[in-house]
């Protein structure tokens, strides 16, 4: 299946894409529908979605540390706590 044409599928749901739709537990006919015309199983929906949660926490996670590694990159060193590294 073609890009474009997983795309047009797509549509179907509330936001163009599965990854916005809700979890099995709520009824969505549009979501099953499209999960339906791609072949999805509703295993593959829910580790696909698991995934997706977890990728968002990683990236979340890793602009927090960057934040962190910046604050302490800006902090004043004096000539002292240097020479004793």
């Amino acid at each position: 299946m073609e890009i474009e044409e997983i795309n047009e599928i797509m549509e179907d749901t509330c936001w163009s894409s599965l990854a916005f739709c809700c979890d099995l537990e709520k009824p969505c006919p549009e979501r099953d529908m499209v999960m339906e015309d791609l072949g999805i199983s509703k295993e593959d929906f829910t580790n696909l979605k698991q995934n997706f949660n977890k990728d968002l926490y990683n990236l979340i996670s890793c602009k927090e540390v960057k934040k962190w590694i910046l604050k302490i990159k800006s902090l004043p060193v004096s000539k002292t706590q240097i020479q004793k590294s």
